[in-house]
C-alpha cells in the first residue's frame, strides 16, 4: 500500500514509499524481486487537491501481489484579503476602496494573484449616516486559499430638511402645497408629510425637493412636518 503524503502547492513531490502486509514467517520486502516504483500525476504546477499515489514493479513466486494506492494531498497557503475601513460625509461620493493582504510567501504580492479585485458597498450618495459593509472579491490563486474579510464604510453627518408652504395662512377648502427641500441635493428617496402625528401623504424627491398638496385641512392651527426617510 502506498503511504499517504502531503506537500504545499509549488513544492517538489516528496519521496514515496509503501507499507507491506502480510509477509509469512521471516519474509520481508527484501524477499521480493524487482524494484518498487511509486508515482503520482501531480507536478510542481498542479493546483491544490488530492492526487493518487500508485506503486508497481515488484514480483514474487510465493505471493500474489496486490497494490493499493495512497493519496498525495497538495495544500494551498491561507491568504486573507481585508477591505480597509473608510469614511465619508453624507451626500459625498464613495471613496476609492482598497485592501490589506496577510499571508504572502517570500516575494509574492498582489501581482502574484490572478483575476481583478473588486470592492463594493451598499451605500449610495443619498444613504443616511451609519455603517455600511465594504465587500471584496475577484482574485484567484493556485497557490493560496483566499479568504475575504469585509470592511466598514462609515457615512458621517446627516441630511437637512426644510419645509415651505404655498399658503400660510390659508382658508378651509383651499389647496395648499407643501415643499420639502432636502440637502445635499443629491438626496433621493421619499419624504413623509405629517400633521402632528398623522401622515398626510408621501412625496418623492426630485432634484432635492418633494411636494405634497392637500385641501382637507380643517380650521385651526396645524403643526406640519416633513420627514426624510433616506434612500
Amino acid at each position: 500500500t502506498a503511504n499517504n503524503k502531503s506537500r504545499s502547492v509549488g513544492a517538489a513531490n516528496p519521496t514515496f514509499d509503501a507499507s507491506y502486509s502480510v509477509f509469512v514467517l521471516a519474509d520481508t520486502a527484501a524477499s521480493l524481486t524487482g524494484s518498487l516504483t511509486c508515482a503520482t500525476m501531480a507536478t510542481t504546477s498542479s493546483p491544490a487537491g488530492s492526487y493518487p499515489i500508485t506503486c508497481s514493479g515488484q514480483s514474487s513466486t510465493n505471493y500474489a501481489i496486490a497494490y493499493a494506492s495512497g493519496t498525495l494531498t497538495v495544500f494551498s497557503f491561507p491568504l486573507t484579503i481585508t477591505a480597509n475601513n473608510k469614511s465619508r460625509p453624507f451626500g459625498a461620493p464613495n471613496p476609492a476602496f482598497d485592501v490589506s493582504y496577510v499571508g504572502f510567501l517570500g516575494s509574492d504580492g498582489p501581482a502574484s494573484l490572478g483575476g481583478a479585485l473588486v470592492c463594493t458597498t451598499t451605500a449610495t450618495a443619498s444613504s443616511p449616516a451609519g455603517p455600511y459593509p465594504i465587500t471584496c472579491s475577484g482574485q484567484t490563486s493556485s497557490t493560496y486559499l483566499i479568504a475575504y474579510v469585509a470592511g466598514t464604510l462609515t457615512v458621517t453627518g446627516s441630511s437637512t430638511t426644510t419645509l415651505s408652504s404655498s399658503q400660510n395662512p390659508s382658508t378651509v377648502g383651499t389647496s395648499v402645497t407643501f415643499t420639502a427641500t432636502v440637502s445635499p441635493g443629491a438626496a433621493t428617496g421619499t419624504v413623509t408629510f405629517k400633521d402632528g402625528a398623522s401622515t398626510l401623504g408621501i412625496g418623492t424627491l426630485s432634484g432635492g425637493q418633494a411636494t405634497f398638496s392637500t385641501s382637507v385641512l380643517g380650521a385651526g392651527t396645524h403643526s406640519i412636518t416633513a420627514v426624510y426617510g433616506g434612500d
